[in-house]
Parts: structure tokens; sequence; C-alpha cells
């Protein structure tokens, strides 16, 4: 599926990044340029059906517009999973603007710094 180019980003408008590391899942909602609003860390072991579930009943689920996930193989679960709860209206992996990529690249690799920390305590 070709990627949607997201124009007219408003700056307050709501991503869900979903980063899958170490054994966790990192579902942050990031509010455009402004940062992260909110985050969860879950341990992996859900299907990523239950995890849209348990995340649909959060209130800021509902202002999600845009949905990133890394890995990319994430992406036909997910779009499976919101056709389940009716938010086929979330754009997956939108093509965003440079400096937004940047930022949220940066997440990426800060979630992974944080999932070898969580794992290297279980151990």
């Amino acid at each position: 599926m070709a990627r949607t180019y997201t124009r007219r980003l408003k700056k307050e408008a709501r991503i869900l990044l979903h980063v899958k590391r170490e054994g966790f899942d990192f579902i942050a909602v990031i509010r455009g340029y402004m940062g992260i609003e909110h985050l969860k860390i879950l341990n992996s072991d859900a299907e990523i059906e239950d995890l849209v579930m348990e995340i649909a009943r959060e209130k800021f689920f509902g202002e999600v517009k845009y949905l990133i996930t890394y890995p990319g193989d994430l992406y036909d679960r997910w779009q499976k999973a919101l056709k389940i709860v009716g938010r086929d209206d979330v754009v997956i992996e939108p093509m965003l603007p440079k400096d937004l990529e940047d930022l949220i690249a940066s997440y990426i690799d800060l979630f992974g710094k944080i999932a070898m920390i969580l794992a290297s305590l279980r151990r």
C-alpha cells in the first residue's frame, strides 16, 4: 500500500507510535511537533489485536489520526486490528515532513535504549 503524504499536518495532530523492542511494546502518542503526550510500556506477550483492543479503551485513542510502527512488519496486523475496533480512518505509515520524521526516529532510538535497560533488569 502506498504511503500517504501528509502535507497539512496540524501542529497538534496525534500520531500513535508503536515500537517493539527487546520483548517490550512501546506505545506513544506524539502530539505533532510538541512531543510525547502519552507513553505505555507493555510486555510484548500480547497479539497486536489484543494490544489494539486494550489501547482502544484509552481516551487518547479516539484522537489519533496517524500510526507509525517499528519494525514495519507490524503494519498489516495493525491494519486488520484497527478495522476490528472501527478505526479504519487512521492513516498508517504516513509520509511526514522530514523534521517530524527525524523527531520520531529519535524516539525510536530512545525506546530501544530503554528496552535494553529494562531487558537487563529482567535477568
